[in-house]
């Protein structure tokens, strides 16, 4: 052995054809294909321009849904106070209801039968 090294020799031809008449893949082909195989590590490429794109995209994504889930949130709040509000005004208007009804059963004259028809009512409900 003398110590020197060969340069590595990355030229191959590119084949013709494909697939040969019987629709199989040539010889050619897949020596061609297993040389690009070895040639690029023995692995699948990572392109780093589009992963940094995307990851560029993903931010630009998480950050607009961040802020429509934030909008939608304060919405939600004003539609519970709202809705709080409605329940209150709703109770404080069957309250005063109530109030109108006790007073009208209090301060009505008794029925005694005195009352122009009333006589036919007072006996269906004894």
């Amino acid at each position: 052995m003398n110590g020197t090294t060969k340069a590595a020799n990355y030229q191959i031809g590119f084949p013709q054809g494909p697939m040969s008449v019987n629709g199989t893949m040539t010889a050619e082909w897949q020596r061609f294909f297993l040389w690009m195989f070895n040639r690029t590590g023995s692995s699948q490429g990572i392109d780093g321009a589009f992963v940094a794109g995307q990851s560029g995209q993903n931010a630009s994504d998480i950050a607009a849904l961040t802020l429509l889930a934030k909008e939608a949130l304060q919405d939600a709040q004003l539609a519970l106070a709202d809705a709080a509000a409605i329940r209150a005004e709703a109770r404080k208007a069957l309250e005063t209801a109530e109030d109108l009804a006790i007073i009208r059963v209090t301060t009505c004259n008794a029925r005694d039968g005195s009352f122009l028809n009333e006589s036919m009512v007072l006996p269906t409900m004894i």
